[in-house]
């Protein structure tokens, strides 16, 4: 049963705000209506509210339509960004990096956009914000190739890439830091592959995949706890 809903073909990132948990961010994502210009939308999922549409808070048209989105808490804490940063993966191999707290105060999106460099060379499958070292974004795309952002400074990022390869033959469709240790980074790909990252090292200490092929393709990596 859908309890609300939005109208547009998106990418989604949960706010990760203690102050408020109902927002939620959706990029115009790979293979919507081409004849749409993409946008950033930040809706408010309020369940006490009537009717099933969700209310857009904040808008900006955006470059090119995004793979994967992440919704992070750099600058909350020192009120540098009140409302966090949001980070996508685009199409093209770019990463953006936006301004929450300009989107729903509505800034305009020369406002808005902290960063936009074209990193990768293809699409950015894997896009997250280190739940631990929130300044850290990790991102990843075609080949296998692998990037983690110093985020200290948005504008003016350095961009560290681990040396080692991984087992991994084929494009990154998607990544995860682990919950319990700042350091530690999953990523998985479409040939089956997972592997684990342990970025004191800057290599990966272990791949695992299914020998008896009954999986060959990933598509998400989650950890638990």
């Amino acid at each position: 049963m859908n309890v609300k809903v939005a109208s547009k073909s998106a990418t989604v990132a949960w706010s990760p705000l203690q102050q408020r948990p109902g927002l939620l961010a959706a990029a115009t994502v790979s293979g919507a209506d081409a004849f749409s210009a993409p946008s950033m939308d930040i809706f408010s999922v309020d369940l006490s509210s009537a009717g099933r549409d969700m209310a857009v808070l904040g808008s900006v048209p955006i470059d090119d339509r995004v793979e994967r989105l992440s919704w992070g808490t750099k600058g909350v804490a020192d009120g540098q960004f009140r409302s966090g940063l949001i980070a996508g993966g685009m199409v093209d191999g770019t990463v953006a990096v936006w301004d929450a707290e300009k989107i729903l105060t509505g800034a305009g999106a020369g406002a808005t956009v902290l960063l936009d460099r074209q990193q990768h060379a293809g699409p950015v499958k894997g896009c997250q914000f280190n739940p631990h070292s929130t300044h850290l974004l990790a991102t990843g795309s075609v080949r296998a190739e692998l990037a983690i952002w110093d985020l200290t400074n948005p504008t003016s990022p350095s961009v560290f890439k681990p040396e080692a390869r991984s087992k991994q033959a084929d494009d990154v469709s998607h990544l995860a830091w682990n919950c319990n240790f700042q350091h530690i980074l999953a990523t998985t790909a479409y040939d089956g592959v997972t592997v684990v990252w342990d970025l004191k090292v800057k290599r990966p200490v272990i791949a695992i995949s299914d020998t008896n092929r009954r999986i060959s393709r990933c598509s998400s990596v989650a950890w638990n706890p």
